[in-house]
């Protein structure tokens, strides 16, 4: 059967910055209104009177759920076995996004639909997500996978390598959409503070009896006239698709059979079965009111006008009843036949062919057996040379194990031994650690007695970790011999089996090292507690080295503070045992916190017994609530994926990711657990950036690693450095951003280095490393901007996206590269950056905020997607820490 494609517009309010209304509605149709003739000019032949009618008007009365419910029966024919489609279209600012997506208080169309399958359909069904921008293909629920393939399959354009995840419940659904939504390409232009600049494809498949029905909702980038200063290429690709997917509905609007540009762009190619195909098809356009958007509107309108006009060919797959046994009969009746052949080919053969043949197969057979004697010995050679082999590595483990060699039974006993070891965490019970855990002077203190204790010290980390490196060689050995001895039992019919034997060894020797890894690091925390202990007793010293910064609450104040979050709950970021966003700052349950600090996806946080607590997602899952993770810390720092902690004694911890060395081991590796810097002492001081680290000692000495693309390590060369370097500068301060790095020099100057594509080096041109005429206490770098601290008054340069300068941004360029003071903060004591959000405190501790705020991480339960110029938010605040999406706040 043949049906329409169905047209909804939906009209929202006018905005408070537009003029007057252009457009009203009339049952199911829309007119436009006589317009001012001053007013008018400049819309040349905008005179006329324009009138449209459509399936359905909804008018800014009405809701989502009202636009939901209209779209109801679409969702019951999918249910049902139909293909059907949703697109939502219009200019920017006019509500697709909204109407698809929705907010907290007012679910869109895509949360309703989802609710709506999972409440009336038991069936399987499985999600996909996808965004196509600039004409490439990005998978939303696997993030790096861009760029996917499209392809044809019996006509049915797929495409490669796309997640599809299956789900059982309304909340893993809505959690993947969230997921996917993080992970758009959204851009602040000069009409929309948050313009969505992908098309993003979200498909629901029902498992039928023999097929799949899907429903996709399709929300298309915003379609606007852009001024010239705007163009990029970015807007053409937008420009090209949507242009693409207007001459597709022209061609089918005529009803000819013509050539339909499908393949002109990837939307429309991969979308083709909804145009003209087999699917229920519904667009909504999404309108504005006003007399400034009055073309956008009428383009809109005229789209809508001839789509409606295109017929798709809808039809349910036809399911033959006895389909299977249809087949069976076939098949037998295709071997029938292929039999027959044989015997009549067979049939014709006379003698001398039936002599030839047996010829051959006799050269064959006899050559086939010389091959397998000569195989044979050279088995039994390799063999023979195997065993000689296993027999150095058994001697090698018995060797270190002080025993001699008997078999390999006793190999499987030695891991036994090991694996009692480890489970009973003994494996160092033997190390001689007593002159730190128990010193046997008493504390009658000479002038080398810290050098005495702090070479003692040393000697005993050095023990533990070469039992650490003996014990891990005994694990390899082990593994290696147990492997080696099933492999040489290998043949055709128990192959299978032995390789799950193999796997099953790789597997304890894996879980052996990360429990011995974890068992050694609690042994060295343990270890340098004692020492500090001891220090502290000695010299009566309450800390060491302790940064004065105004970020970190006084003593006097941490004893008494309580922890605020607020912002995106996603991963459990926020500690609050659930992935709930919080719009408002929200207590929980870590009293007396010492410090705060915010990765992109991750929280720690210290209290005021210098323990380090961590939560949110990280390399080896989510963490819901603070977990206790190392002791002994007095300051902490996070990057996109990697975290830094500073010991009270100097020395560094890091963990995460290590794609691009960022965490200093001399490798790229990624490390699920804390692990101590080698050689790495005396820091007094550590930052973390997106993927590049910082860290300064007690000489002032500035060490910097990780990603250098851009020069943003001060080190000539441009690639990745993976373990701390010295960039021969004496600083008493340093900030890492997304890709830069701002430091103050020892006299207060302001010096950073790195990308400066929109003037966050606070200077004009392509120089990658700027020294400012500027004094500065503090800094503090995002993505794209800095904020500078300077005697109570807070500077911004950069990128002016969603507010984050902390200026009216009609005041300022797009690109501020020049600094300048936010004339709405006085008297601030420190600063704090997320990716596109600021805090500030001032010294009465009032908590001031501004900058993007579409997931609430401003706190103020405000829905305004960025706020511009700063404003209050909580008193009594002594620290603070902003990530991505979320923010903390340690109040007294």
């Amino acid at each position: 059967m043949t049906e329409n494609i169905q047209i909804f517009v939906r009209m929202r309010p006018r905005l408070e910055n537009e003029d007057q209304d252009a457009w009203a509605l009339n049952n199911n149709g829309i007119v436009s209104l006589p317009r001012d003739p001053i007013n008018t000019r400049r819309y040349a032949d905008a005179f006329y009177n324009y009138s449209f009618n459509f399936d359905k008007i909804f008018s800014n009365q009405d809701n989502t759920l009202n636009v939901f419910q209209t779209c109801c029966p679409m969702i019951q024919q999918v249910i049902q076995g139909y293909n059907s489609t949703i697109f939502l279209y219009g200019q920017t600012t006019s509500g697709k996004t909204f109407t698809m997506l929705g907010d907290q208080t007012n679910p869109g169309l895509l949360p309703y639909t989802l609710l709506d399958i999972f409440q009336n359909c038991n069936k399987p069904k499985t999600i996909c997500y996808l965004e196509i921008y600039n004409e490439q293909i990005n998978d939303l629920l696997s993030p790096g996978s861009t760029n996917l393939k499209l392809q044809d399959q019996n006509g049915v354009p797929f495409v490669q390598n796309l997640k599809y995840q299956d789900v059982d419940n309304f909340d893993d659904a809505l959690s993947l959409l969230r997921f996917g939504e993080e992970q758009r390409c959204y851009r602040e232009k000069q009409v929309h503070e948050h313009s969505s600049r992908s098309h993003t494809v979200f498909q629901i498949f029902i498992q039928q009896d023999v097929y799949s029905s899907v429903l996709s909702l399709v929300d298309l980038a915003g379609s606007e006239r852009l001024q010239d200063e705007e163009s990029s290429d970015e807007t053409g690709y937008i420009n090209k698709s949507l242009f693409v997917l207007s001459n597709v509905i022209n061609k089918l609007a005529e009803g000819k059979k013509a050539h339909i540009p499908y393949r002109d762009s990837k939307l429309t190619r991969y979308l083709q079965n909804s145009l003209g195909g087999n699917s229920y098809t519904t667009i909504i356009c999404t309108i504005s009111p006003a007399s400034m958007n009055f073309y956008q509107t009428l383009s809109t309108l005229r789209f809508a006008q001839r789509a409606k006009k295109v017929q798709n060919r809808i039809q349910k797959p036809e399911i033959k009843q006895n389909n299977v046994e249809q087949l069976l009969k076939e098949i037998q009746e295709l071997k029938a036949e292929r039999d027959e052949l044989l015997k009549n080919k067979g049939g014709g053969c006379n003698a001398d062919e039936n002599e030839l043949i047996y010829n051959q197969a006799y050269l064959f057979a006899k050559d086939k057996g010389q091959f397998i004697q000569d195989s044979q010995e050279i088995i039994q050679k390799y063999n023979s040379q195997k065993q000689a082999l296993n027999n150095q590595y058994l001697s090698q483990l018995w060797k270190i194990a002080g025993c001699e060699f008997k078999g390999i039974n006793q190999v499987f006993l030695y891991k036994e031994e090991i694996s009692k070891l480890i489970d009973a965490e003994s494996v160092f019970n033997n190390v001689y650690v007593n002159s730190i855990l128990n010193p046997q002077n008493q504390l009658e203190f000479q002038e080398d007695f810290e050098n005495q204790l702090g070479k003692a010290y040393k000697e005993a980390t050095e023990a533990l970790k070469q039992k650490y490196q003996e014990t891990c060689q005994e694990i390899t050995l082990i593994n290696q011999i147990i492997t080696k001895n099933i492999l040489s039992q290998a043949n055709d019919q128990n192959f299978n089996k032995l390789t799950q034997q193999v796997q099953q060894e790789y597997v304890w020797a894996k879980q052996q090292n990360m429990i011995l890894n974890e068992q050694i690091g609690k042994k060295l925390q343990i270890l340098e507690h004692a020492y500090q202990n001891v220090i502290l007793k000695a010299s009566k010293i309450t800390d060491v080295r302790t940064r004065n910064s105004t970020s970190t609450p006084k003593f006097t104040d941490r004893e008494t503070t309580q922890l605020y979050v607020w912002g995106s709950g996603k991963d459990g970021r926020l500690g609050t045992g659930n992935q709930q966003n919080q719009s408002l700052p929200y207590k929980i349950q870590m009293p007396n916190s010492q410090y705060v600090a915010c990765g992109y996806y991750h929280t720690v946080v210290i209290n005021n017994e210098n323990q380090c607590f961590i939560w949110g997602k990280q390399q080896n899952g989510i963490t819901l609530q603070p977990k206790l993770i190392l002791s002994s810390i007095k300051q902490v720092a996070c990057g996109w994926q990697h975290t830094l902690a500073l010991t009270l004694s100097g020395q560094v911890y890091s963990w995460g990711c290590g794609d691009d060395g960022q965490l200093g081991h001399g490798n790229f590796e990624l490390q699920n657990q804390p692990k101590l810097i080698e050689k790495f002492n005396d820091i007094y001081f550590v930052s973390a950036g997106h993927s590049h680290s910082g860290a300064i000692n007690s000489k002032q000495q500035l060490y910097m690693w990780g990603c250098n693309s851009d020069n943003r390590l001060m080190i000539q060369d441009e690639n990745c450095v993976e373990s701390p370097t010295y960039v021969n500068l004496i600083v008493k301060y340093v900030s890492l951003g997304y890709n830069h790095t701002g430091f103050i020099l020892q006299d207060g100057t302001v010096c950073l280095a790195g990308g400066n594509q929109s003037g966050q080096l606070g200077r004009q041109g392509t120089e990658q490393l700027v020294k400012l005429p500027i004094k500065a206490n503090e800094i503090a770098c995002g993505e794209e901007f800095t904020i500078l601290l300077s005697n109570g008054n807070v500077y911004s340069c950069g990128k002016k996206s969603n507010g984050t300068l902390g200026h009216q941004m009609s005041q300022i360029p797009a690109c501020l590269s020049e600094f300048k003071q936010i004339e709405a903060l006085k008297k601030i004591q420190t600063i704090a950056v997320g990716k596109r959000h600021c805090l500030a405190i001032s010294t009465s501790k009032t908590l001031y905020g501004w900058g993007f705020n579409f997931y609430d991480q401003l706190g103020i339960g405000d829905k305004n997607r960025f706020i511009e110029t700063p404003i209050q938010i909580l008193q009594d605040v002594v620290g603070v820490a902003c990530g991505e999406y979320h923010s903390l706040a340690i109040v007294q």
